[in-house]
């Protein structure tokens, strides 16, 4: 009997083979780009900047409904705990619309399907609910890093998700005019998404309060 032996080269390329990345948005902020400006590209440390916003923020939310959870003496992060949770760390305009945007996708979610075909395939909750984040990769990234936090029902990562998607989309649709009316180019850069920060002072207070420092290619 002969065993074959794989060669060095071919048995490093094998255990070096790189594997996807499940712990960030990188893939979706792309897809989010593309819906808002097709023709404008991404620099890739927009892409980086735009990744801990998400998830600095979306910890942030997480954190503070936590709070209201414990204070209440319950171990479900409900829908009431996330919403209150997102009211304080998000203010203005950007909360009122981003919270719109997430109980009208939670509705969504919720809405069960008329079909009782068995063979009919599930949808899942991202097609289902119209979002390009993923709930399940928000819950997973963000929500179970909370250690308390005994039980998620399904419709507070949809909330969750759609609310970062929303900041996501709005830091994109301001830097992208940026891009375009001043700087006439075809890749939205960091001077660009930090210009449109200083620029809304909403954003400016949505970053500032998250302790996000946006540099010229470095975060804090």
């Amino acid at each position: 009997m002969s065993t074959r032996l794989d060669s060095p080269k071919e048995k490093s390329t094998k255990h070096n083979k790189k594997k996807p990345n499940t712990t960030h948005f990188n893939i979706y902020i792309r897809e989010i780009n593309k819906q808002i400006y097709p023709d404008l590209q991404l620099q890739p440390e927009i892409i980086e900047i735009l990744d801990n916003i998400i998830n600095v923020i979306g910890k942030k939310i997480v954190e503070n409904s936590v709070l209201i959870m414990k204070t209440n003496k319950k171990e479900t992060m409900s829908l009431k705990f996330l919403k209150l949770g997102t009211e304080l760390s998000i203010s203005g305009e950007i909360q009122k619309h981003a919270t719109f945007q997430a109980l009208k996708a939670t509705s969504k979610a919720l809405t069960k399907n008329a079909t009782t075909d068995p063979h009919k395939k599930r949808e899942t909750l991202t097609k289902k609910t119209g979002l390009v984040f993923p709930p399940a990769r928000v819950e997973r990234v963000i929500m179970r890093k909370v250690s308390c936090v005994k039980r998620i029902p399904e419709g507070a990562p949809v909330y969750l998700a759609a609310v970062l998607e929303y900041i996501c989309a709005d830091l994109l649709d301001y830097a992208g005019r940026i891009t375009i009316d001043k700087y006439k180019a075809s890749r939205i850069t960091v001077p660009h998404l930090s210009l449109a920060v200083e620029n809304d002072s909403e954003l400016k207070k949505l970053i500032h309060d998250a302790h996000i420092h946006i540099g010229r290619a470095n975060m804090m």
